[in-house]
């Protein structure tokens, strides 16, 4: 048995012992890769899954380039005035806003062309409620009084040196937010990327009362134009980027919006976009390019794209963008760049998700390797192979260990068979005659002519 010296030295160790630890060394380095090769790959999904997806920068409803006032994020709809006064608002809040909770305003210029930047321009607000003024670029106030009030910006202009009327919006304060308020689901069933002149369909089938079952629909299109009813179609005769708003009011008066996001483009030019890879498995990320397209000249460019599966409008400021389908079907992609006076150009692509592939074509087609699905493949075939490595390790590790366990029975046993006890030999000391018989003759050497017979020579 080695001493624990010994074991702590491995030049000191037999050689199966060394062999078994080199082994072990190997297999926790096997398991050190295959775990830091699952980490990595689970950071790539992690990644891909969290990918964040271009939004549409729209946070203001109504279409051209005019500019609209925000309050806690919701931007007040435009609506026709009920006559030519100029003092008519400009725009009426839909949502209901509460006493004693604040509210944080500010005017949206995104679609105002060569807006100025909103810090470098002097801001004056009137709350509509008597209190007073602010100068502030996003003031936040507190209603502390029921009822409806007309929120008013005034901006000032240096050259005459007075303030001149902005914007201004109606909006309605409540005593409390009611409890278990209505679901307002918009959609629309058509594109909503479309040329003027074009019309878009909505549905509010989604939508429905939590308290009660009345449930009024109505809608506001973004271009002084309204409608009710739980699928409407309108027709847009004017060219912009705006969201056409749901609101919906139960039998109390609650009320809850959706929105849908849409773009109307004044047709100037042919537009062309291509899909890549051509072939896709259901979840893989397909992308699209309309970097072809000649932008408008002289003019901020935006890209509008409607995937067809429903999901958001996605607007981004380059041609290239990508998407996810999760279900199989035939999906018109529709895509829009136009520049920020609203003329550009449209243009589809034809998507099918067949279950397990996908397939696109477009006005210019562009096919090139699935470097996703390549690389996926590798990781996956590097997985195995990592996984090979350290169950075959494992294996010899464990006929290594079984080894010397066989071979430590046999030296046990070896050192049992071999290693019997002998009888204790008397100490050797000084004689005792009266334990000792007689006295031993000592044998006489025989004669020379001794022949072993016991006869001697004559």
């Amino acid at each position: 048995m080695w001493s624990q010296s010994r074991d702590r030295d491995p030049e000191r160790a037999p050689e199966p012992a060394r062999a078994s630890r080199r082994l072990g060394r190997l297999g926790a380095v096997g398991r050190s890769v295959v775990v830091a090769v699952f980490l990595a790959v689970s950071l790539m999904v992690g990644l891909a899954l969290a990918r964040p997806t271009p939004q549409s920068s729209l946070c203001a409803c109504g279409l051209g380039a005019s500019v609209t006032m925000v309050a806690n994020g919701a931007p007040a709809l435009a609506y026709a005035p009920p006559n030519d006064a100029t003092d008519a608002p400009a725009g009426i809040f839909a949502l209901d806003y509460y006493v004693n909770k604040p509210v944080t305003f500010y005017e949206d210029l995104s679609r105002m062309p060569s807006a100025p930047d909103p810090s470098s321009v002097q801001w004056r607000w009137n709350f509509g409620d008597g209190s007073a003024m602010s100068y502030q670029r996003k003031p936040t106030h507190t209603f502390i009084r029921t009822g409806t009030y007309t929120v008013v910006t005034s901006v000032y202009e240096p050259v005459s040196g007075q303030w001149g009327l902005f914007d201004n919006a109606i909006m309605h304060v409540i005593a409390a937010p009611f409890s278990n308020p209505p679901v307002a689901q918009a959609r629309a069933l058509t594109p909503t990327v479309i040329t003027v002149g074009g019309k878009i369909t909505f549905d509010a089938t989604g939508s429905h009362a939590v308290t009660g079952t009345t449930l009024n629909e109505s809608w506001n299109f973004g271009d002084n134009s309204v409608s009710s009813g739980s699928k409407v179609s309108h027709l847009f005769k004017q060219a912009g980027r705006g969201f056409v708003t749901l609101t919906v009011t139960d039998a109390r008066g609650a009320r809850a919006i959706s929105q849908v996001g849409v773009v109307i483009i004044e047709p100037a030019q042919q537009a062309y976009v291509s899909a890549s890879p051509t072939s896709a498995a259901v979840g893989a990320s397909v992308s699209f390019d309309a970097s072809k397209t000649t932008p408008p000249a002289d003019q901020p460019v935006a890209v509008a794209w409607d995937f067809g599966d429903g999901s958001p409008l996605v607007t981004t400021s380059t041609p290239t963008v990508a998407h996810t389908y999760q279900k199989p079907g035939d999906y018109t992609v529709t895509v829009g760049v136009y520049g920020q006076l609203g003329d550009g150009g449209v243009t589809t692509v034809q998507a099918r998700i067949v279950g397990a592939t996908t397939s696109a074509t477009a006005h210019t087609a562009s096919a090139g390797p699935n470097w996703l699905l390549i690389g996926g493949a590798a990781l996956v075939a590097l997985l195995l192979l990592l996984a090979g490595v350290f169950f075959w390790l494992d294996r010899r590790k464990r006929a290594e260990a079984e080894r010397q366990r066989r071979m430590a029975i046999e030296l046990a046993r070896a050192r049992r068979v071999n290693g019997q006890p002998q009888r204790p030999r008397a100490p050797v000391g000084p004689r005792d005659p009266r334990r000792e018989g007689p006295p031993r003759r000592e044998r006489q050497p025989y004669p020379p002519d001794y022949d072993g017979r016991g006869r001697q020579g004559r």
